[in-house]
């Protein structure tokens, strides 16, 4: 179910990100100890998000040179720091090759940072270097199976219980994933979907305004709580499949509640003012009738949920592109996905 696997990556999500926040403050304090820590803390989870079997040699050998994790005797060698600068994936590697350190030729970053971090190039002395940030480790887990997904949730209860939320109620308000995603090149295909390379007077700009549009899209949307990002989802999913670029991606509340858990349904007030106040969405009274009560004559409508963010120049409606072209190109569980954690890679 959509609804156990959105709830247990957001019990993740939330403990990852305070205990993220915690590590940073104390490495900012020079408490290394506790940063030290996260390497045995983090260890199983990064083994089942990435499918790997890294081992902690610093249980092996005390303050080991280089590395703090390998796969096998001289598999792919991996640091965890919270240092996201290029001394600090220089001074590693040379590390590696001053000591004679047995590894192939791949060497991992693990930063603990919730900011990602793009190393200045992508090798160095015949070494490839990899690098995740824990919004990279997040994005991972969320395209894990639900059963992986469960067991990352289990050893983070088990390993970092102190940042796990204490309650069975999914954070409100109060916690907002500020990650998003985009795609990493010009999206031809979502143009030629929507015919809009003739939209602009410079056909070779339309590839770079579009990917702009999806970006600043992305960057405002991510700002949403987890809880008001799932109840659009369940909007856009649930709503009728547009038919031109302009259309509004509509859902009567009376069709809406049926999918909403109790927590977006306690909450769902507050969500509604918070995507007005975002101009995201707004509630539309539609199917008017007059209604006679004796002598009086009462008006009733449905309301409708209605989401909105018009894109100029080219012209459309992103929540309407977007699910025109994740149904068309990809399927609903990845539209549904890209909603719900402001992932956005899968356009091409």
């Amino acid at each position: 179910m959509l609804t156990d696997r959105g709830h247990n990556l957001e019990l993740i999500s939330s403990t990852l990100s305070s205990y993220t926040h915690h590590i940073c403050l104390q490495a900012q304090s020079n408490l290394l100890d506790e940063a030290k820590g996260a390497e045995d803390s983090l260890l199983n989870i990064f083994n089942t998000a990435y499918n790997k079997q890294f081992k902690n040699l610093n249980r092996i050998h005390e303050n080991f040179p280089g590395i703090d994790w390998r796969e096998g005797d001289d598999g792919i060698g991996l640091q965890v720091t919270t240092s996201c600068n290029w001394p600090k994936i220089a001074k590693t590697i040379d590390t590696i090759i001053d000591n004679k350190v047995s590894t192939n030729k791949e060497i991992w970053f693990l930063f603990i940072s919730a900011t990602r971090y793009k190393p200045q190039k992508s090798n160095y002395r015949d070494h490839t270097i990899k690098s995740i940030a824990i919004p990279d480790f997040l994005a991972k887990i969320s395209s894990l199976t639900d059963s992986e997904i469960t067991t990352i949730k289990n050893e983070v209860r088990l390993k970092l219980s102190a940042w796990f939320p204490r309650t069975n109620e999914q954070p409100t308000s109060s916690y907002i994933r500020s990650s998003y995603f985009t795609p990493n090149n010009e999206p031809s295909d979502f143009i030629t979907h929507h015919n809009f390379w003739s939209s602009l007077d410079d056909q070779s700009t339309v590839g770079s305004t579009v990917l702009k549009q999806i970006e600043q899209f992305a960057i405002h949307y991510a700002q949403l709580p987890l809880l008001a990002r799932r109840v659009i989802a369940k909007t856009v999913q649930h709503a009728s499949q547009p038919r031109w670029p302009y259309w509004k991606i509509e859902l009567s509340l009376q069709e809406l509640e049926l999918y909403l858990s109790d927590s977006e349904k306690s909450s769902f007030d507050n969500i509604l003012t918070l995507l007005e106040n975002k101009d995201l969405a707004c509630l539309t009274p539609k199917n008017h009738q007059h209604v006679e009560c004796g002598e009086e004559i009462h008006i009733t409508y449905d309301n409708y949920l209605t989401l909105n963010w018009r894109m100029n120049e080219p012209d459309y409606d992103m929540f309407s592109a977007l699910k025109s072209y994740y149904l068309e190109n990809l399927s609903e569980e990845k539209l549904f996905h890209a909603f719900e954690f402001c992932d956005f890679r899968d356009i091409s």
